[in-house]
């Protein structure tokens, strides 16, 4: 059974972010793109080494800081983010931006957990152009491994746990940005994340659905003499046996 670095690693990711360091301020990009981040941000709240959201590695709790990576090409359609997500509770007075590459007025795009007052929670944000909005409630305490593919056609489609939830019609082009790239925090350092953010990889080009499937799965499979144990943090235990 590969190990999800490797199966990552074999769609060539311009940059993949493990964020499994346990200590220091470096993160560490083993995509092609080699741009290493450095955590800090707003109050440099952030915490290294926390339990992992697949069964291997570990993940980083963010509560008001970042991860920023400078260098980062705003990729050209189409392009596929990914990462696995776990939010503290649902938002209350500004959505959780987990990743982002832009900012309200700068170009670029972020991902986000809306406020929970708000019907459409799942949101892909191209800045300046369109919010492409999903209906979907997250649970707080549960791992999520979240895929959006950004079209040639400018239409987004929404994975999660490997399951396709659809499609939002075509804006148009992103508008490109300066900014750095930033897990946890809008760029310009707003909109802060209360969670837990792991493996986060973007890729020219589309994941099929079966290479998200192959990734779902080998993040939840972790095997150890022909049995394992896996938990979601805060909510149940799997077992598998062969």
């Amino acid at each position: 059974m590969a190990t999800y670095q490797a199966t990552v690693l074999a769609d060539n990711p311009i940059d993949y972010f493990r964020l499994d360091e346990t200590s220091g301020v470096a993160a560490d990009d083993i995509g092609s793109g080699n741009h290493d981040g450095v955590y800090g941000g707003p109050g440099a709240a952030f915490t290294l080494g926390k339990q992992p959201l697949i069964s291997q590695g570990a993940s980083v709790q963010f509560s008001g800081g970042n991860m920023q990576a400078a260098g980062i090409a705003v990729p050209a359609a189409p392009f596929t983010v990914e990462c696995w997500l776990t939010i503290d509770s649902l938002p209350g007075a500004s959505p959780y931006r987990f990743l982002c590459h832009g900012a309200s007025g700068a170009g670029g795009w972020g991902a986000a957990v809306r406020r929970a007052a708000e019907a459409n929670q799942w949101r892909f944000t191209a800045f300046g152009v369109l919010d492409y909005d999903f209906a979907l409630t997250p649970t707080p305490g549960q791992a999520y491994h979240i895929v959006f593919i950004y079209r040639a056609d400018f239409s987004v489609e929404f994975f999660l746990n490997a399951v396709s939830k659809g499609s939002v019609a075509a804006g148009s082009a992103l508008v490109a940005t300066v900014q750095p790239y930033t897990i946890g925090t809008r760029s310009d350092g707003v909109e802060p994340l209360a969670g837990r953010v792991d493996e986060n990889a973007l890729y020219n080009g589309i994941l099929s659905g079966a290479r998200i499937t192959a990734h779902y799965q080998a993040g939840i499979q972790g095997i150890a003499g022909g049995r394992s144990k896996w938990r979601f943090p805060g909510r149940f235990t799997k077992y598998w046996r062969n």
